[in-house]
């Protein structure tokens, strides 16, 4: 009964493959863990009734237990030598007492003033496609509703980028990632401004997308300018017939995939105006201030002197909210302007994660020579990484991982290529190691390989 039970329930509780917040594998168990739970309940309270026979095996007993955990002490003891005023003193963290006990504010935290608006983006359905025609009618008959922007509206630049203006603020012509920002609704309520942008119809042409790595590089889609080279040494003759210098060589792929920030608040920008308009305030969560304050100004077309950026706590970021974070603050700058008044924009949890980009993932494609008693002495390797659909800072991620493609090894012949696959994602920005850690796990990959091999 209880497998035929589970059969059923797997075929009555459908969860999508792309369902938001992940883990469908792990939900598609609980969903069976827990009625199997319920059968050895029900089971354990009709056993010794007459009608009813079978006996729960002692180990499955703890299933249906009620679960108390303790309370916890902790304590520790260390020995404390100062050096001069503070330092090797066990001094607690500054921030440690608000957050522990909830009270820390963070950028979503800080009270909304009279007249305050919340922003919901609108947001590509497409990988890539041509934008046909917009339809926000049934965004301004919404309740709430205050305003909706679009590239048009944009008072100064609509082009960004921390080192190449690739992106754009507001989607104009064309998009080329799902969840691509086109436009802007606000509203005097965060549930009321993301039904207003659900409002909005758009029609597209849709156009072929790359969504790997190995399709960019088969089709040649690199960012221009993006390759890069580093040698030493001779690897073709080191390769080469006429060479003696390697005993054995091996050849093979490494893939490794991206890896989401998660960080503790999700990209929250709070803005508005000051003195008569004129000036540009905000508070965001954010690891690089002076990039909010510089983007912030170009789009709205001031100078940066008109701008200014507070950063209390970012409640986490590990490189995801450089870059990424200041795309979001010049979307909510552009209603607070026009309007002239306070606008915050904090995404929920799973918009973050569909359009804020990750770590990069990588394909690596090696050779490697070495002697039978396991000196390396040539190496070969083309490294590629998914960029996304805008350059941001995929090229300093890709040369670190090559200047880290040798590890700690030293190898006398080495040739390392690298390129930037532009795809149709989102796109992709720093992470902690910043492509050190992807050049490493494919360096200890081929190691591994000739550590079996000798």
């Amino acid at each position: 009964m209880v497998e035929n039970a589970k059969e059923i329930l797997k075929q009555e509780v459908v969860i999508s493959e792309d369902a938001p917040g992940g883990m469908v594998e792990f939900r598609k168990s609980l969903i069976l863990s827990f009625f199997f739970k319920f059968f050895l309940w029900v089971s354990h309270q009709m056993n010794g009734q007459d009608f009813f026979k079978e006996s729960i095996p002692e180990s499955h007993l703890s299933a249906i237990d009620s679960f108390n955990r303790p309370s916890v002490m902790g304590s520790q003891d260390y020995e404390i030598t100062k050096q001069g005023t503070s330092v090797g003193s066990p001094e607690v963290h500054m921030s440690a007492r608000l957050q522990v006990t909830g009270e820390a504010e963070y950028t979503d935290d800080t009270p909304m003033p009279p007249g305050g608006l919340h922003a919901a983006m609108i947001l590509s359905k497409k990988p890539h496609a041509r934008l046909l025609s917009i339809d926000d009618s049934g965004a301004r008959s919404s309740p709430g509703f205050a305003g909706i922007f679009f590239a048009k509206d944009i008072p100064g630049d609509n082009a960004t980028g921390p080192v190449v203006e690739d992106e754009q603020v507001f989607a104009s012509d064309i998009v080329t990632c799902v969840g691509q920002v086109i436009g802007v609704v606000v509203a005097d309520t965060h549930e009321n401004a993301k039904l207003a942008a659900r409002k909005v119809v758009i029609e597209y042409e849709v156009l072929p997308p790359i969504l790997s790595i190995r399709e960019a590089v088969k089709s040649k889609s690199f960012f221009p300018n993006s390759n890069r080279v580093l040698s030493k040494g001779d690897v073709d003759f080191c390769f080469g017939s006429n060479s003696n210098q390697c005993d054995r060589i091996i050849e093979g792929e490494v893939h490794i995939g991206g890896q989401e920030h998660f960080y503790m608040e999700p990209q929250s920008s709070f803005v508005w105006t000051m003195d008569g308009g004129n000036e540009v305030h905000m508070i965001s969560s954010t690891q690089a201030p002076q990039k909010h304050q510089k983007y912030v100004a170009d789009v709205l077309g001031l100078p940066m002197s008109k701008v200014v950026c507070k950063v209390k706590r970012v409640g986490g970021g590990f490189g995801g909210k450089e870059t990424r974070a200041v795309f979001f603050a010049a979307v909510a700058a552009v209603p607070a302007y026009i309007l002239n008044r306070p606008v915050k924009l904090t995404l929920d949890r799973d918009i973050d994660m569909m359009i804020t980009g990750q770590r990069h993932s990588f394909l690596g494609k090696y050779k490697v020579g070495f002697t039978n008693e396991g000196k390396v002495v040539g190496l070969d390797l083309e490294i590629y990484n998914n960029g996304g659909n805008s350059l941001d800072l995929s090229q300093s991620v890709l040369e670190r991982a090559m200047y880290h493609s040798e590890n700690v090894y030293e190898i006398p012949n080495v040739r390392v290529r690298g390129s930037v696959c532009f795809t149709n994602y989102p796109s992709n920005t720093a992470f902690r190691g910043f492509g050190g850690p992807q050049g490493m796990l494919i360096t200890e990959n081929w190691i591994q390989r000739i550590a079996m091999e000798v």
